[in-house]
């Protein structure tokens, strides 16, 4: 069906759904053809389309849905289910969609469409914060469609590539300039789009495509390879001689077009031959008049030849910025121009775009730079200042700078600057140099860059995250108390390679490079930006963020190609450089055996007692005198939105004269109450009944104080007014293959700063810890033999001893007997008995999902399985922080669960799965090849060294369970009943019996 009879069947249904002038319409696709069937039906309902990246991050999204006030939301089938949480209405556009609605012989009544109406919103990068919408209004897009076509050479005969993401303006352009000059519009799939543009042009016979310059030069490596192009528009960025000279002569025309959103193309240079100047961007468009102005003073023209700040004057001039006239004021100036007076009486209106130029002596124009905090990258316009505004945010980051350097070694690239703002060793002073933290002192020191990058991902779209991280002892001020921005960009232009921190590893080491190139492609994740940033350099693995998944996979390609069996921890381990590791291997491939090579052998007697010291002070730092408080009024719990934790928060907030702070890794308070209700909704209990109840501070464990301010720890330490009256320990970070020390940090570091607090109160503190990463058994620990058997276990297992052993250690001490101090001990737990939300990426889930893909457990795994439900831990945790004497028994066990075979036969037998009982190592044969041939979708990929160690059993052979214990079996076997049922059903965790999991079909 032709795509204006498509267009006009949606614009009806639109139209009925209240689609009308000044009515702003999100909409969010993929590329395809639907994405220009609802532009057009937007368009011809009379209302204003507002284009989004679906990529971008949730926060961003809501941000401009807020904005513009959207009630309705146009999506794909692939891309809805982003704005699952949101709060509109989606409307799926799609061939079943249309083929459903009725045919529609004229357009929706639009007669109160003036050409004055919006027609667009797009949203660009603010200098607040805040992403700005500039809106576009009907007489200036079809003013710039006319002006383009014959400036551009876009006519009925052109095919032109509609490349550019449906955010940028440029899209618009190639949309409504082929449809209305009568061409034809190429739409490829975002996969061809990104991956493998020359078969596009070719498949398509594309004509005409605008392009950022670098894309250009690295997706067209061969220009005489795509002989249907005959126009290259090249904007978004600059351009320089190597674009020229790779391209003139190859293709008939290629064109430096020039122009901000706000104004549209406004001017364009049709490159003579490949000597010609690349920064001169033209004359201006029949669109468009241009002046050249004194950058500080707009009112007044610039001598000819100087260079001044460019200002745009026409009929494709914006109406402005979105509910801000304030910005709409500064950007958009009325003033009567420079004609003689009395020649123009009227005001007329010009928009200063922050560019500087200046004419060439034939009177084209020359483009110079920028004046402004502003950069444009890949195309996209980026303010500096915004992304400044997000990390001022992180609790951890004192001051900030984020520049676009034009030279030295970070040409070009976007850059932040970061000044920490605690310390765990020492303290950077403010008045220190501009100099870069060394990496051990910055190890030392708290501060985590993954943290940064990983709070900042989720407020800006990929293109806005800084490409390079330099953190600093100290950034330079002006008189007025400023970051000095000159400085610091005369400081970054002058380092040089082997000042940063990542530095080129020479041309002979080519091991390195091999293992360099290897990681940086697993780390950038497709990302070219991050791999080309750090290929070819040494780096500390931990300190770039590479996860769980990559380390395994990393791990297994160095066996496979060099022969060296490497210690999974080992790869976290802080330190480990890529020269390093280059070391490493080849130490190993000699024949030496170097200990770096294996696990991390850990002293926990040592690690214990060290820690116990730094908590434990001398006597005279200590209350001489103890109050006892009989009731809990508040409660301070870290890892509340974890799964055992957010079910904790409701356990403690249906009790009503309980208040309860949650301790969250969060960049505002606002930030974090958002990841607490999220979860608590996830969960479906939340109430805003529990809104007034409910305090959050936002901070992280692995920092002093757990990040928190003095007043807030005060609070801990029982020293004001509103004093914490119990601390639930409930958080860790979770990083199965991080070796002990990368885990310290958060894991007891937190925990000794904590019993430190609880050491100095005056009155009676209650402390509960919730231990776990082991079997459990019946018998009171064994102090030796955890320390034993540690040494075969996990980093985060290894944690968890150690704050455990130091928070009985503390206990048992005079000062800790002052105090109520437990630690809760549960195994493998699991959702309730009612609705059975259980958490997939629990080890337990994750090991039966595989003997079911497997359809065979081990027979050799029986014994006791120890496993309970999340309420009545959750339950246990709060009987322990509300009562009211002491007690010698420290340690508090949940040894729930059942014999786990029981286990086996009620998958069998309830949902149909077919199991058969193989040998013990043969079924773990099977498992690891099972995992090695799925490959990193395998839910067990990032945890083979524990199926390595033969450490991954899930019973305990030891265990004679007591008679409490089998008594509570029938109620531990509905819970998981219920928990099966929903990994199955509704998380599709598992797979259905009815799809085929059949004997041996995994195998």
């Amino acid at each position: 069906m032709p795509l204006n009879a498509l267009a006009t069947k949606l614009a009806h249904k639109l139209s009925r759904l209240g689609v009308g002038p000044e009515v702003l319409v999100p909409y969010a696709f993929e590329k395809s053809m639907y994405a220009v069937v609802a532009t057009l039906a937007v368009l011809k309902a009379g209302g204003a389309f507002v284009p989004l990246d679906f990529s971008h991050p949730k926060d961003r999204l809501k941000s401009i849905i807020s904005r513009v006030g959207a009630t309705l939301l146009l999506a794909s089938p692939k891309t809805a289910p982003v704005f699952d949480e949101f709060s509109l209405d989606v409307l799926v556009v799609g061939q079943q969609l249309l083929d459903g609605l009725p045919e529609e012989a004229h357009n929706p009544d639009s007669a109160a469409v003036k050409p004055r109406n919006s027609a667009f919103v797009l949203f660009t990068s603010g200098s607040t914060g805040e992403p700005k919408g500039l809106v576009q209004e009907h007489a200036s897009v079809c003013t710039v469609n006319a002006a383009y076509g014959e400036s551009l050479f876009i006519n009925e005969d052109s095919r032109v590539l509609n490349f550019a993401a449906y955010t940028f303006d440029v899209s618009t352009v190639d949309v409504f300039t082929t449809l209305y000059q009568g061409g034809c519009v190429c739409i490829p799939s975002e996969e061809q789009r990104l991956n493998d543009i020359v078969r596009v042009i070719n498949d398509f016979r594309v004509s005409w495509v605008d392009l950022t310059p670098s894309f250009a030069l690295a997706a067209i490596p061969r220009p005489s390879h795509v002989p249907s192009l005959k126009t290259l528009v090249l904007a978004g960025e600059e351009v320089k001689k190597e674009h020229l000279g790779h391209f003139i002569g190859k293709i008939d025309r290629v064109i430096n077009c020039y122009g901000p959103a706000e104004a549209g193309g406004c001017l364009a240079n049709v490159y003579e031959n490949a000597a010609s100047q690349p920064q001169t961007v033209g004359l201006p468009l029949k669109s468009a008049r241009c002046w050249i102005v004194d950058p500080k003073n707009p009112r007044r023209l610039a001598p000819i030849g100087a260079t001044g700040e460019l200002v745009i004057e026409g009929p494709t001039l914006a109406r402005g910025y979105l509910k801000d006239a304030s910005k709409t004021d500064a950007a958009f100036i009325h003033h009567r121009g420079w004609r003689p007076i009395g020649t123009c009486r009227s005001r007329r209106r010009f928009y200063k775009t922050g560019d500087l130029v200046r004419y060439r002596p034939d009177g084209l124009i020359n483009f110079v730079g920028r004046r402004d905090t502003q950069a444009k990258i890949r195309g996209q316009r980026v303010e500096l200042t915004e992304i400044e505004q997000h990390l001022a945010d992180d609790v951890s980051i004192k001051r900030c700078l984020v520049e676009f350097p034009q030279s030295g070694v970070y040409a070009k690239r976007l850059v932040a600057v970061v000044q920490p703002r605690l310390c765990r060793v020492g303290e950077l002073r403010d008045d220190m140099s501009l100099s870069l933290v060394p990496a051990e002192e910055l190890l030392k020191s708290g501060f985590s860059l993954q943290y940064s990058t990983t709070e900042l991902s989720k407020r800006v779209p990929a293109y806005m995250m800084p490409a390079k991280w330099l953190v600093v002892a100290s950034l330079p001020l002006t008189d007025s108390k400023k970051v000095d921005r000159r400085k610091v960009r005369d400081w970054l232009a002058d380092l040089s390679v082997s000042d940063g921190p990542n530095t080129l590893i020479p041309w002979e080491n080519t091991l390195a490079l091999e293992l360099s190139r290897k990681v940086s492609t697993l780390i950038a994740n497709g990302n070219s930006q991050v791999r080309e940033a750090l290929t070819g350099r040494t780096f500390d693995l931990a300190a770039v963020g590479i996860d769980s998944i990559q380390i395994v996979t990393l791990s297994i390609w160095i066996h496979e190609n060099y022969r060296v069996k490497l210690a999974v921890d080992r790869l976290t381990s802080p330190g480990l450089t890529i020269d390093k590791l280059a070391e490493l291997v080849a130490a190993s491939q000699s024949g030496e055996q170097p200990d770096e090579l294996q696990s991390h052998k850990l002293d926990l007697r040592h690690e214990v007692s060290s820690l116990f010291k730094l908590c434990n002070k001398p006597e005279s730092e200590k209350p001489e005198k103890i109050s006892f408080i009989d009731t809990v009024s508040t409660v301070l719990l870290t890892g509340g939105t974890g799964f055992l934790g957010i079910e904790i928060l409701r356990q403690l907030l249906c009790h009503h004269n309980v208040n309860v702070v949650v301790h969250v890794r969060a960049t505002s308070v606002r930030h974090g109450r958002d990841r607490v209700v999220a979860a608590a909704k996830k969960a479906a209990w939340w109430s805003d009944v529990f809104d007034h109840r409910l305090e959050i501070w936002p901070g992280d464990l692995s920092r002093v104080k757990l990040g928190l301010s003095n007043e807030q720890w005060d609070r801990v330490m029982g020293k004001t007014w509103t004093p914490i009256d119990a601390v639930i320990h409930n958080g860790a970070t979770v990083r199965w293959n991080q070796a002990y020390e990368s885990l310290k940090a958060s894991n007891t570091i937190a925990t000794m700063q904590l019993l430190e607090a609880i050491a100095k109160r005056r009155s009676c503190g209650r402390f509960v810890y919730v231990s776990g990463g082991q079997v459990l058994h019946t018998g009171v620990d064994d102090e030796e033999l955890m320390m034993t058997q540690s040494m075969h276990l996990t980093g985060y297992a290894q944690s968890k001893i150690v704050s455990e052993l130091l928070v009985k250690r503390f206990a048992e001490s005079e000062t800790g007997r002052r105090h109520i101090i437990q630690v809760l001990k549960p195994s493998y737990i699991i959702g309730d008995a009612q609705n059975g939300r259980a958490n997939e990426g629990d080890y337990f889930w994750r090991l039966t999902r595989s003997v079911i893909e497997l359809g065979a457990y081990s027979r050799g795994s029986q014994g006791w399985l120890y496993v309970s439900n999340v309420d009545r831990v959750a339950e246990a945790v709060c009987q322990i922080c509300s009562t009211t004497t002491t007690t010698t028994l420290t340690v508090v066990k949940i040894l729930d669960g059942l014999p786990v075979q029981e286990l086996w036969d009620l998958l069998t037998r309830d949902f149909k799965y077919h199991l058969e009982a193989v040998d013990g190592e043969e079924w773990w044969s099977l498992l690891r090849s099972h995992v090695e041939r799925t490959g990193p979708s395998h839910c067990l990929w990032a945890l083979q060294h524990i199926l390595e160690t033969g450490t991954g059993d899930i019973a305990s052979e030891a265990t004679v369970p007591t008679r409490e214990m089998t008594e509570r079996v029938p109620e531990i076997l509905k819970a998981i009943r219920r928990n099966v049922q929903y990994l199955e059903e509704d998380a599709k965790f598992f797979p259905s019996a009815a799809s085929g999991c059949r004997a041996g079909e995994g195998r």
